[in-house]
């Protein structure tokens, strides 16, 4: 009997390996993204995202929105207030003043295509409309979810072409930090590479 034969043979197999639940089919990903990650460090503990009732009753007013999703079905169009897209148009112009300088021209090809077809500069698209977008591009499209999913789930979505995003903005105090996603974060952290035929390629 061979060397690798023997080793074979006197292998003790484990017991029955539990698998976690995974989406086995497209409409499985409405499963996903019910359960969430919190946010527990001390240092965002105290944060106004989660200490402002004010801001609290209106982020839970959009995440639940969220909930109701299915997929395939529109992305229920959000109204967003004055206040959120004057916040949206602040942090959008002065992060793309600094993308000039550190990001590759792939993502600044993608960016300004994303720009010229939604005015990111002027409003906050919907995601019903960017859904539509992606799948145009890559056939990529888009899930509504109310806070953060965890590394697994989130994985699990882009196994059906799946990107999920919040709809919700950061609080206006705080503009230049989020200690959870939201909408400026997914959609020009995310989105413009989603958008690109041969990364999104990568994901799916």
């Amino acid at each position: 009997m061979s060397e690798l034969q023997t080793i074979g043979v006197h292998t003790n197999l484990p017991g029955p390996i539990q698998v976690p639940w995974f989406p086995k089919e497209e409409l499985d990903v409405d499963y996903l993204g019910k359960t969430l990650l919190q946010v527990k460090d001390e240092v965002n503990r105290d944060h106004l995202q989660f200490t402002d009732p004010e801001y609290r009753k209106r982020r839970d007013e959009i995440a639940e929105i969220a909930l109701k999703y299915r997929i395939h079905h529109k992305i229920p169009t959000i109204s967003y207030r004055q206040e959120e897209t004057d916040l949206w148009c602040r942090i959008y112009k002065n992060l793309r003043s600094l993308h000039k300088s550190c990001m590759s021209e792939r993502y600044e090809y993608q960016m300004e295509r994303l720009n010229s077809v939604f005015k990111l500069d002027e409003k906050i698209p919907q995601l019903h409309e960017l859904s539509l977008y992606l799948q145009s591009q890559t056939g990529f499209m888009i899930k509504p979810v109310h806070g953060i999913v965890s590394q697994r789930e989130f994985l699990n979505c882009f196994a059906f072409k799946t990107f999920p995003s919040t709809q919700y903005l950061r609080h206006t105090k705080t503009p230049d930090y989020t200690p959870e996603p939201d909408i400026v974060h997914e959609i020009v952290g995310h989105i413009p590479m989603f958008a690109d035929k041969d990364v999104a390629v990568l994901f799916s």
